[in-house]
């Protein structure tokens, strides 16, 4: 009898053990531009946040 395999792992294709998962995540060639858009988007209503009169903005 063999030993069952840990949840959440599966048999390799040759050596029968184990085979390491990969990383769910942002690859990094799409993390660089979206963070460089965040900022295209973010900053212009951070500038506009602060040059608002303070009387006008409901925030404070």
């Amino acid at each position: 009898m063999t030993s069952p395999a840990e949840p959440g792992t599966t048999a390799g294709p040759r050596t029968g053990g184990p085979r390491r998962r990969r990383a769910r995540g942002v690859p990094l060639p799409l993390l660089v531009p979206g963070v460089v858009a965040l900022a295209f988007l973010l900053l212009p209503l951070l500038a506009l946040l602060v040059r608002a009169p303070g009387t006008a903005c409901p925030i404070s």
